[in-house]
């Protein structure tokens, strides 16, 4: 059996769609794209019919991971190719042209390669989580594969990675996991000198899961992300909390599962995948304040087991997931 990953978008037309994509990876793992409507720009609501959304691949095969994002104008997909050299990279997606971020000068016996990173909004700098010897640092790089450096150097962490940039550039939200404690938080660095914050306990959860990515709100007045409510089954709620640390609340609270897949670029709504209605499906709903402002809308059904990737900013969302092929001899 075969296993690989591909990059999809979801596509949809009409007006309360803009044109976007979605990607996504698997075992078969691939890309693809798809547009998610305008949600607040030219309908007060989530239409009902979920026809006029479609997938479409847009990268698939064994090169094709999960630990990157789009960049705002939807070419480029930031990533880390396993197989070859471990560097953080630049995909274009028009041409399938990769250039590299971080040079390692090959394969280095100490475990030095990078892994999950994040574009910046104005599509100017990645934020990448980076293992140097034992210790991960988070680097900053221009996209160009200029100006490389490192805005924490792991000091007091055993772990740290980039999770999302606050609007204005200046704030990257971080998992992290403190080395005296050996327990996981949600974290907020600033970008001009490095200096780190913890917002929110997580205690022993894991971060590598692809369920638990906080998100800034877009005026990075409050953060989500997801907790695990049943260990047993795994079934995840959706959790708000302010950015001070200071108010929190659920804000998706459900039996099935429910895990963050981002905000819909320059607006209120958030997009999460939940299994509710029979199989995972997503999403939209509407947060004022902090609070739901309305019942959650279905905007696609079957989204199969989708790894979040990132929105462009036209509205695409791009996520990946994978699949498997079996030969029969």
């Amino acid at each position: 059996m075969k296993t690989f990953s591909v990059l999809i978008v979801l596509l949809a037309s009409g007006l309360w769609l803009s044109p976007g994509a979605v990607a996504c990876s698997g075992p078969n793992d691939g890309a693809g794209r798809a547009d998610l409507p305008a949600f607040g720009r030219e309908s007060p609501s989530p239409p009902q019919d979920t026809t006029r959304l479609v997938l479409r691949r847009v990268w698939s095969g064994p090169g094709v991971n999960k630990t990157g994002q789009p960049t705002p104008d939807g070419r480029y997909l930031t990533f880390v190719d396993w197989s070859k050299n471990n560097d953080v990279s630049l995909r274009d997606m028009q041409t399938g042209e990769v250039r590299l971020l971080t040079d390692r000068k090959g394969r280095d016996p100490r475990g030095i390669n990078g892994d999950l990173s994040i574009v910046s909004p104005d599509g100017g700098q990645v934020a990448y989580h980076w293992l140097k010897g034992p210790e991960w640092e988070l680097h900053l790089v221009d996209i160009d594969g200029t100006n490389r450096r490192v805005i924490h150097n792991g000091e007091g962490v055993d772990w740290i990675a980039p999770r999302d940039w606050s609007r204005d550039g200046r704030q990257i939200l971080v998992s992290l996991k403190d080395e005296d404690e050996g327990e996981w938080y949600i974290g907020i660095v600033s970008v001009a000198d490095g200096s780190t914050r913890k917002v929110r306990r997580l205690g022993n959860q894991g971060t590598l899961t692809r369920k638990l990515s906080p998100r800034f709100s877009r005026d990075a007045r409050h953060i989500v992300y997801d907790q695990v409510t049943d260990e047993k089954s795994g079934v995840h709620d959706i959790i708000i909390v302010d950015a001070d640390g200071e108010r929190e609340s659920r804000l998706v609270e459900h039996e099935g599962d429910d895990y963050v897949l981002g905000w819909v670029p320059d607006t209120d709504y958030l997009l999460f995948a939940s299994d509710r209605g029979g199989t995972l499906g997503a999403w939209i709903l509407k947060v004022v304040d902090g609070r739901p402002a309305g019942p959650p809308e279905l905007v696609k059904p079957d989204l199969w087991s989708a790894w979040p990737m990132g929105f462009a900013a036209d509205g695409s969302f791009y996520f990946s997931v994978k699949v498997s092929t079996k030969e029969i001899m």
